[in-house]
């Protein structure tokens, strides 16, 4: 791992707010600075962990005067993650590196272009009045398509659950569409998840998106596989010893990981290796993919939710 260097000539103390929460970097006065010194790690239970290079100059050395690392751990408000962390962190080396120190230790008011706030944090979309891109009309969609669909497990995107919206909006794409259709609608049948494992995931896909419309559309399918109002709950908070199974809790914590850090750390490979299959993890990369393009379309697009999931629970409860 590549050292990173900064030659400050004191002890740097940055303070960030977020809300009612103060973030707080620290670096040796000698200017040395590892990757990791300084840098915050989010945890599974939404556990910031900042770890801090502390050498002689300080006071709090061990015994014997050894530059040690220390460890701060604080509790962050619910929806924040690994990547609003390290974005903090950058706003950190940035203020730094331009020498800008009231930046650096500004207020939130100062911050609040690059920062998001709590309540950009807990919104949902859509939360405009209508989509960006009005749907086409779903009377439209080729026989091909429509043949498609009816291989759907389930009852719950048919009726009154059908994603007319959505697939109004990628039908602005005929080309590709029936193509895709095919994939999605087959892979829900052949993959190695169960469908009830499935919509596990994908309601996760819907919080981490903070999409109404993925999450009120899958709480219809998933109540119909048998997922409960308790871990509707447990999948809203991210918290996951409500399921007993532990392919379920694997698939979970494996999701988070893909989204909140993009990849796949070893110990939580060590933790789901014996658990799930390789074709199990392989599938779960291509369900995960496919709520990203549903998910991104819908926020981006403003996608409205049809008035016949409307009224189901949405991500707040």
């Amino acid at each position: 791992m590549n050292t990173h260097r900064l030659w400050l000539k004191n002890l740097v103390e940055i303070r960030l707010g977020f809300g009612n929460i103060v973030l707080k970097f620290h670096w040796n006065v000698s200017g040395k600075m590892s990757k990791r010194a300084g840098m915050p790690f989010m945890k599974s239970n939404g556990e910031c962990e900042f770890i801090r290079h502390v050498g002689n100059s300080v006071t709090s050395n061990n015994a014997k005067g050894e530059e040690v690392m220390k460890k701060t751990k604080i509790k962050m408000p619910e929806g924040f993650t690994r990547r609003d962390a390290l974005k903090l962190y950058g706003v950190a080396l940035g203020a730094l590196a331009t020498g800008n120190q009231k930046r650096a230790f500004g207020t939130n008011n100062e911050l609040k272009m690059t920062l998001p706030n709590e309540k950009e944090l807990n919104m949902t979309f859509p939360n405009e009045p209508k989509s960006r891109i009005a749907p086409l009309s779903t009377d439209n969609l080729s026989p091909e398509c429509l043949k498609i669909l009816e291989r759907l497990p389930g009852k719950g995107l048919q009726g009154e659950g059908f994603p007319y919206n959505l697939l109004g909006i990628l039908m602005y794409n005929p080309d590709t569409l029936e193509t895709f259709l095919d994939y999605w609608v087959t892979s829900k049948a052949k993959m190695g998840l169960s469908v009830r494992e499935q919509e596990l995931v994908i309601l996760r896909m819907a919080v981490l998106y903070r999409s109404e419309y993925v999450w009120k559309h899958h709480v219809k399918v998933g109540r119909e596989f048998g997922v409960n109002d308790k871990e509707l709950d447990a999948i809203r908070d991210g918290s996951y010893a409500a399921f007993s199974a532990a392919r379920e809790r694997a698939f979970l914590e494996l999701t988070d990981a893909f989204m909140n850090d993009r990849y796949l750390s070893q110990k939580l490979w060590n933790q789901t290796k014996d658990v799930l299959g390789a074709r199990d993890f392989v599938d779960l990369v291509s369900l995960v993919s496919q709520y990203v393009l549903f998910a991104l379309n819908n926020v981006c697009m403003q996608v409205q939710v049809e008035p016949g999931v409307a009224n189901l629970p949405g991500i707040e409860g």
